[in-house]
């Protein structure tokens, strides 16, 4: 049975789907535990685990999620592991209806036990919209510790019952299907919900028979004339095939001519449904008649035929072909009759027909047919090929069902299906060990449907503890954390109080500023915890008013007080001309920012018209030049004239064919054409006679050319077989074998099927671990197969039971008594250990610590022992001040008796006391502490009792009771014990209190020192034995009062072994170090002393402890720092020196290195300080920032912020800044530094050197001094060096450079460069200098063009100073030329007006005159204009070169080379043409030779002037020309490809032509035709006219511009490729926007453009929208578009141009534009969307596109 399901989940509501969200973030599964819920939803009922106990069960079938809650036991909130199960009960009902609430049966107090109701879910219950609840806290392990520490679960291992919450359930709808018949199958409807976190369903299956939803697959199988039918339901999977015939018999004729009309006859076979179409031919190519043809004469007619079969859209064709055969008629000439002649008996002559091959069923054979009667014969059989059977498995036996193979023919298609049976579980085991939390088990899980069983339980594990013991600290309680070493599971125990905090003195971390208030830290002494307070705002400072573009700001802190007041612009309009947009020009009234805006399009060209003429290989034309600009074209192109063609004829032969060659005689134009049949060739035969295996023919030769081929068939001589009988066997096909005895030609035929097998059966009987099957094989063969299985038959089990114990579950193992397989089911929670009480073994003491453990009451095994800590005794003081332990009573009193309440005092095993006095009460001399002890017993006072006393302060003091059990602290001696002791000393009339503390140079204490006050009222320290001070090893000795409060100028005697005596007095810090040391380590306040000084290091965030601090003998001091700091510009190192008194120490040289060898050495200040590194260094961070003295650098280069920049700043304010390895200084990518003060305003004028190293270590450095802004960029940006497009920008400035050859890359540029005048001054005007490269040179045959634009708005600079230098060489002279550029921001030097002749004596030359103004208004009048001549110098003798030529004010000058003079002998003459070559008329031209003769003429029509002019004789002029022929077309050919020519304006262009041996054509355009300002379309066709494609053409002109392509698959080529002005421009503000979506108006603003410029007018045009206003920026483009009918807008005559503009309005828009300059014809297309009706509004346009492709 196989299955398809449909799944169909949704939300119930919309809060439904918000609360889910939440739930999931935070509680949802974040991991599946246990194989009975994945993250896919599953029905818990349809795959229940049954175990051996109520809570197994539950913790098996759980869904398991980790939430975080609240914990009490942890006391925060913990990561929750929690279990969720539906719960199914036998009535349906909850169990909390009858009052239970635990899975164990109990009520919610967990008091009274009840009835849980439950059952198998599935089988005997039902969910109840209810589910029970666990959780384990993975921080304590606690199981249930969310719900509180008085819940009857906490602690238990039980589930809780809890409501489905029913705005987290999900709708669910799945649906099955089971095959039921060929025509049925069964739909099992599963609807409901489900609890999205238990899993609980509440579904109704409903099922109802539908037939099946079938989908059929046809494949035509012409070979077995038949279609093969396949159909499968959908739904559930169930196949059908079928076999449906598709054959027609065409029937062959055989007859006598009759006079009547006989042809083949039809017999369709074919079943029902098949539709069969034929068609007839007299060839097998050519089957196109509907009805097969009729003959009458007599004769042997083929019949050839196609037959078409069709079967629900499937269709096949078949192919064949029959005969019709009529004999002769003969008349009788004795009656007169006709008489039908039947043919004679004879013996037939069977001819070879065809061969038909064999197929898997059938046999093959040969068709012979007599060659005088007709009959047809069939010959050589040869044998079936049989099936070829492979075997594909559609489906794989499992578990769940059988399997199904497809045997399958693969040559003829024939094929069976065979099923196999349902196959054997295929399990995975998996061992699960038990650990503290989960029981072990065995998991066993189908890999293939997953079925699974649960065996050998094993109980959970003693969780093995770890104890950690922290300490309290000034904020937190100390305690004792005991964790789990298995799982992790920890509880907390033996809490002790936090002792509080000591805070030091407090100092600023934070200043006041103007908005914000300080901030001033305490640290606590004793921990690292820091306490803030604040310091109240200073208030803002104003600094200057608000401009136009800069705001008010705060002095001090930068805050925006005020906002700027923004531009008052004041305008000027600058009107267009021909070439140049007008425009107007917005300034600031104010700060004189300017822009340009409001552009308006040029004006109209003002064109004069020059005329060519055509001829037979060029067209004629007309130039137009615009008067004003210069602007010319050429268009109004005339047909070429036709050519006078002389023919010539070639012959044709056997293999050439004839043509006729056409040669223009005026031109040498040729093509081919007139093309003549090739003759036939001349054949000799020989003929070849048949045998019985080959055939006979006839070999025919031409003697012209030797051509040769076969042909006039025989047929075969006739086989003689003999016949061999082989019978079948139930393996093999019976047959016939016929063998040749001529030849030895042999066949097989008469084919007889097998026989069929002869079975025996043998039954195999099932077990309960295979089915049973009967096995059949055949008697004759080796062929068998199994079929008839029957089912396994059950499991005998015996069970043997384990009850359970205090550590192990208790189970049941199955084993089959027939064939051993065993299973473990029936679990029985273990019973678990009884603890008892505490059982002590050894009590504690005071002497001693005691034991003590617990251990199980059942089986004895001891579960827990601990110490019991030992006894110390303890009291407190009360009231009046008594207090008792041990064996004495304890009052403590002041120096007046009053009793000191609650001091805390506590008595060890030998008797030695301590007391720690009350808060608020400290060891002080002047109010000494009095301790009386006495005896409890015989009440006498105790004398040399040991007490130590200490107060809050940790100030302490020792000693024993006297003889009346009395101690009076502080006195005047005391010991240190572990830290320091108290004194006290009387001075006059005031008693001091003194703490006492020794440590070494490292700040280790140094403990059990005697203090005492000495005969001469000093402190003496008796250092403990062993201890002798040294100037290595010296002490510490440190005095302050009770407070803390450092005591200086007290004398210190200290005393140690080997009579060492030293004397001292504290200084300001209260210390003193005897012997004086060179050498030592920092106190916890970064501070040493060292021979009478104080050494402080600290860093930026505060002070550094144990740093080694020494003194050399050259009065220089080393420090080196602890491991953990290290010297680092984001934290310097600050160390400060003074001497005892605290006075700075200058001029110190200090070295400080760090344990990674940095090590950097500088002198103290006058303040006493060095700091490392120093700040006059530092290293930019990722963001390329840095400070030195102050100031802030930021340094950068065009990309990003530069990382890792060494910067330095020297004495005299001078910045060094040395760049990274990767950062180069380089023109293409500049470094800049910008440099602020400490109130982050620009500083101007500063030098910055910028330095790199280069890869052969060398280093180099370039200057710049910051500007306003406090930027300084190297190189700097008033040079470059132009790139491959020769541009470059210089201070705001681009900077084109080109020659005649094109752009000139790696030219330098240099904006106000130093040019100095003849005198050796420097010239003050602004200039732009250019040194060309090495290799470009500037002469008259190469001028240099610079053009100068403005880089912020693109308009050209007129009247910039340009010079132009060739790159100058050691020993030589530098040589430069100097312009001023003109309106368009272009110098051309050297200038166009000048020129020098080259070989042929021709040079040209140009002068533009600017416009004028007239009237005297400021602006101009006139027009700018520009004369452009070509001048040929030349004397009697040849061609002049080297002369010089100048035009100015529209006369020209010439200058003869010192080699030429004139003379009358040897005249002179200039040529003066236009750039169309024809003579300019009254041009005056002057010409002068190296004496300084002149003569001035003016040129003639023909443009030229003749001087010296003779004083006798005459002249003559001549010329003209002519053609013949009239206008022809523009066809040429070359062999058979024919190529046409127009230009842009569609008229034909008569080009030269040449093709070479690859079959490239190159086209040679006629003189005046050129590519740089026109395009052609090129069509290549053969003679027939038909397009050619992939045709290599290049196109050249007489300028040498060349253009090449290959023409598409319309023979179509377009060169040059199309251009396009520019018709997108991008917005404002820079953008482009390449994702927004493009409006109707920008749409409307790109097809505008492409109009205008395919038209070359202005956009002008009014709109008649009502939304599209005169004043918006698109108003001209939609009126012009309107104009030209390409937009309509909207019925409500709206055009919208602001939405976005769809696919189907652009396609229309393009469609209309198209149709402007072509013809379209849109009405035959159709297109199949299918979102595109035909009814759409834009459908022919959509349609016409997509034609058009």
């Amino acid at each position: 049975m196989s299955k398809k399901t449909k799944h169909s989940l949704k939300f119930k509501s919309v809060i439904s789907a918000v609360l889910a969200v939440i739930m999931l973030a935070g509680t949802l599964p974040t991991m599946s535990v246990f194989a009975a819920q994945k993250s896919d939803y599953e029905d818990p009922a349809d795959n229940w685990l049954k175990t051996n106990s109520r809570t197994n069960e539950l913790d098996m079938n759980a869904t398991v999620t980790y939430e975080t809650q609240w914990c009490p036991v942890c006391n925060k909130h913990t990561t929750v592991m929690t279990y969720r199960v539906p719960e199914y009960t036998k009535s349906g009902q909850t169990a909390l209806n009858h009052g239970v609430k635990w899975s164990d049966g109990y009520d919610l107090n967990g008091t009274v036990k009840g009835n849980t109701d439950s059952g198998t879910p599935g089988v005997d219950a039902s969910y109840t919209g209810y589910h029970f609840t666990k959780s384990v806290c993975q921080n304590c392990g606690t199981i249930n510790s969310v719900d509180g520490t008085g819940a009857y679960n906490f602690n238990n291992n039980v589930y809780g019952l809890n409501s489905c919450d029913h705005n987290f359930f999900i709708d669910f709808d799945n649906t099955t299907y089971e095959q039921y018949n060929s025509h049925q199958h069964t739909t099992i409807l599963k609807k409901g919900e489900y609890c999205q976190f238990c899993k609980g369903t509440y579904a109704k299956a409903i099922r109802q028979k539908e037939t099946h939803n079938l989908d059929s697959v046809i494949d035509g199988q012409i070979g077995n004339n038949r279609f093969y039918l396949q159909e499968e339901c959908e739904d559930c999977g169930y196949k059908t095939t079928e076999y449906i015939t598709a054959k027609s018999v065409v029937t062959s004729y055989y007859g006598n001519a009759d006079n009547k009309s006989h042809t083949v006859t039809v017999s369709d076979l074919s079943d029902s449904g098949v539709h069969t179409s034929i068609r007839y031919g007299t060839s097998a190519g050519k089957c196109n008649l509907t009805s097969a043809p009729n003959y009458t004469d007599a004769g042997y007619y083929p019949v050839y035929y196609e037959i078409s079969y069709k079967y629900q859209g499937e269709t096949m064709v078949e192919n064949g072909v029959s005969y019709v055969w009529l004999l002769e008629d003969k008349k009788d000439d004795n009656n007169g009759g006709t008489v039908i002649v039947l043919p004679e008996k004879h013996e037939h002559d069977y001819r070879y027909l065809e061969t038909v091959a064999p197929s898997c069923d059938n046999l093959g054979y040969e068709r012979w047919q007599c060659d005088g009667c007709g009959n047809l014969d069939k010959r050589n059989y040869t044998k079936a090929t049989g099936h070829n059977y492979k075997a594909i498995t559609i489906r794989e036996a499992t578990c769940k069902q059988g399997g199904l193979k497809l045997n399958l023919c693969d040559k003829c298609g024939s094929f069976y299906e065979e099923s196999t049976p349902i196959g054997e579980h295929k399990y995975k085991t998996e061992k699960v060990q038990p650990t503290c939390r989960n029981v072990g088990y065995t998991n066993h899980t189908c890999e293939i449907c997953g079925n699974s069983y649960i065996t050998d339980m094993t109980p959970i594990i003693s969780h093995a503890y770890e104890r950690i013991t922290k300490e309290p600290t000034c904020t937190d309680k100390g305690y004792t954390t005991s964790t789990c070493t298995m799982c992790g599971q920890t509880f907390v125990s033996d809490y002790t109080e936090p002792t509080g905090h000591e805070w030091d003195e407090g100092h600023t971390i934070t200043s006041s500023s103007c908005t914000s208030e300080g901030v001033i830290e305490y640290n606590c002494k004793n921990c690292s915890e820091k306490m803030i307070k604040a310091e109240s705002a200073t208030g803002h400072t104003p600094g200057e008013a608000a401009t136009c573009t800069e705001p008010q700001t705060c002095e001090k802190c930068g805050t925006v007080l005020a906002l700027p007041t923004g531009h008052n612009y004041s305008e000027k309009i600058v009107a267009p001309t021909c070439t140049e947009m007008g425009y107007t020009i917005f300034e600031c009234k104010d700060c004189k920012d300017t822009y340009n805006g409001n552009y308006t399009d040029k004006i109209e060209h003002h064109y004069h018209k020059t005329v060519t003429p055509s001829t037979c290989t060029t067209m004629g034309y007309t130039d137009y030049e615009c008067t004003a600009c210069g602007d010319k074209f050429t268009a109004d192109y005339t047909d070429k004239l036709q050519h006078d063609y002389k023919a010539e004829i070639t012959n044709p032969t056997c293999t050439e064919f004839g043509f006729t060659t056409y040669t223009c005689v005026d031109c040498g134009d040729t093509y081919v054409a007139d093309y003549t049949d090739k003759t036939e060739h001349n054949y000799d035969k020989k003929v070849i006679p048949p045998t019985c295996t080959e055939h006979g023919y006839t070999v025919y030769t031409c003697p012209d050319c030797g051509k040769e081929y076969i042909g006039d068939l025989t047929d075969c001589e006739k086989h003689t077989y003999k016949k061999t009988v082989v019978a079948p066997t139930c393996t093999e096909l019976g047959y016939t074998i016929y063998t040749c005895e001529s030849c030895g030609d042999s066949y097989k035929a008469d084919y007889v099927d097998k026989a069929a097998h002869d079975y025996t059966k043998t039954v195999t009987a099932p077990t309960c671990t295979a089915l049973g099957y009967t096995t059949y094989e055949c008697k004759n063969c080796d062929y068998k197969y199994i079929s008839d299985y029957t089912d396994k038959i059950n499991h005998s089990y015996i069970a043997d039971v384990t009850e359970p114990t205090c550590t192990a579950s208790g189970y049941t193992v199955y084993t089959c008594e027939n064939c051993g397989k065993t299973y473990t089911a029936d679990y029985k929670d273990m019973t678990g250990h009884k603890p008892s009480e505490w059982i002590i073994d050894i009590p504690a003491t005071i002497e001693q610590a005691g034991e003590k453990h617990i251990e199980c009451i059942t089986c004895g095994e001891v579960l827990s022992r601990t110490a019991i800590p030992q006894l110390v005794e303890k009291d407190r003081t009360d009231e009046d001040g008594n207090s008792k332990v041990g064996d004495f009573s304890i009052l403590v009193t002041n120096k007046d008796g009053k009793p000191i309440f609650d001091s805390e005092i506590s008595i060890d095993i030998n008797n030695n006391v301590t007391i720690k006095l009350p808060s608020g009460r400290l060891l002080d001399y002047a109010d000494q502490t009095i301790i009386t002890a006495i005896n409890t017993d015989s009440q006498t006072p105790k004398s040399e009792l040991q007490i130590f006393v200490y107060d809050e302060n940790n100030n302490a003091a020792t000693g024993k009771t006297d003889e009346n059990g009395q101690l009076k602290v502080p006195n005047n001696k005391t010991s240190t014990g572990d830290n320091s002791g108290t004194v006290g000393k009387d001075d006059e009339d005031k008693k001091n209190t003194f703490v006492v503390k020794a440590t070494d140079k490292m700040n280790v204490v140094i403990p059990n020192c005697e203090v005492y006050i000495g005969e001469s009222n000093n402190i003496v320290v008796d250092l403990p034995e062993g201890i002798k001070p040294t100037s290595e090893y010296p002490v510490i000795i440190t005095v302050t009062d009770q407070h803390g409060q450092p005591q200086q100028g007290v004398t210190v005697i200290t005393l140690g072994d080997a009579d060492y005596i030293e004397k001292g007095v504290t200084d300001m810090f209260g210390k003193i170090t005897l012997p004086t040391a060179k050498d030592g380590f920092t106190d916890d306040t970064g501070k040493v002393r060292i021979d009478g000084m104080y050494v402080f290091v600290n860093d930026e965030n505060g002070a550094i402890e144990n740093a080694f601090v020494k003194l050399n003998d050259d009065s220089t001091i080393f420090v080196t720092l602890p491991d953990e700091t290290s010297i680092d510009y984001a934290n310097r190192i600050t160390v400060t020196i003074t001497d005892k008194d605290g006075n700075p120490q200058k001029d110190i040289s200090v070295t400080v290195s760090d344990t990674v060898e940095n090590s950097l050495t500088d002198k103290t200040d006058e303040n006493g300080k060095m700091v490392v590194p120093p700040l006059s260094e530092d290293i930019t961070d990722e963001n390329g920032v840095g400070k030195v003295n102050g100031y802030n650098v930021v340094v950068t280069d065009e990309k990003a912020p530069i990382a890792n920049a060494f910067i330095t700043i020297s004495e005299d304010g001078r910045l060094s800044v040395k760049l990274p390895e990767a950062n180069k200084i380089d023109i293409e990518n500049r470094i800049s530094v910008v440099v602020t003060d400490s109130e982050d305003k620009p500083v101007k004028g500063m030098t910055v050197v910028i330095s790199e190293t280069t890869a052969e270590g060398e280093a180099k450095a370039a200057v710049d001094v910051t500007d306003e802004n406090g930027k300084a960029t190297v190189p700097p940006t008033n040079i470059d060096v132009t790139d491959f497009n020769g541009y470059g920008e210089v201070d705001g400035y681009i900077v084109t450079v080109k020659n005649a050859v094109g752009a000139i890359e790696k030219a330098h540029i240099k904006h106000n460069a130093e040019v100095k005048n003849e005198d050796g001054t420097v010239k003050t005007s602004e200039n732009i200098f250019v040194e060309l490269p090495e290799g470009v040179k500037f002469d008259y045959a190469n001028r240099i063009i610079v053009t100068v634009s403005n880089k912020a708005d693109n308009t050209a600079v007129k009247d910039m100073s340009v010079i132009v230098s060739e790159k100058a060489f050691e020993g030589t002279e530098t040589k430069s030329l100097t312009g001023v550029t003109d309106k368009d921001g272009v110098i051309i030097l050297p200038p166009s007006n000048e020129g020098v002749t080259d070989k042929d004596g021709k040079t040209d030359i140009s002068e533009t005159i600017p416009g004028k103004d007239t009237d005297g208004d400021g602006k101009e009048d006139t027009e700018e204009s520009k004369t452009e001549y070509n001048i040929t110098v030349e004397d009697t003798k040849g061609k002049i070169e080297n002369a010089y030529i100048e035009i100015k004010d529209g006369k020209i000058t010439v200058t003869l080379p010192d080699t030429h003079t004139l003379t009358t002998s040897n005249q002179t003459t200039v040529t003066v043409l236009d750039n169309e070559n024809k003579g300019v008329a009254n041009v005056s031209v002057t010409v002068t030779d190296k004496n300084k003769a002149t003569a001035t003429k003016s040129t003639d029509t023909n443009g030229k002037i003749t001087v010296p002019v003779k004083s006798t004789g005459g002249g003559s002029s001549s010329g003209g020309g002519g053609g013949r022929g009239s206008s022809g077309g523009s066809y040429i050919s070359s062999n058979i490809t024919n190529i046409t020519v127009t230009d842009k304006n569609g008229k034909n262009v008569s080009v030269s032509k040449s093709t070479d041996k690859d079959g490239k054509i190159t086209l040679t355009l006629p003189n005046g035709a050129d590519l740089n300002d026109n395009h052609y379309t090129i069509k290549a066709t053969d003679s027939k006219g038909n397009a050619k494609a992939d045709i290599s053409i290049v196109l050249k002109d007489k300028k040498k511009n060349i253009a090449n392509g290959t023409t598409d698959k319309n023979g179509m080529l377009i060169l040059p490729a199309s251009e396009h002005k520019a018709y997108i421009f991008g917005y404002n503000d820079g953008t482009f926007r390449p994702d927004n979506n493009m409006s109707r108006a920008e749409a409307a603003a790109i097809f505008a453009r492409l109009i205008s410029e395919q038209k070359g007018e202005k956009i002008s045009g009014k709109s008649n929208f009502n939304d599209v206003s005169k004043n918006e920026w698109y108003s001209d483009y939609i009126g012009y578009l309107s104009k030209y009918g390409i937009i309509k807008g909207y019925v409500d005559n709206t055009f919208r141009p602001n939405d976005n503009v769809s696919r189907a309005e652009f396609v229309a828009m393009t469609v209309r534009f198209n149709s402007l300059f072509n013809d379209v014809k849109k009405g035959s297309y159709t297109v199949k969307y299918t979102d595109v009706a035909t009814n759409y509004w834009a459908y022919s346009d959509v349609a016409y596109a997509k034609h058009a492709g």
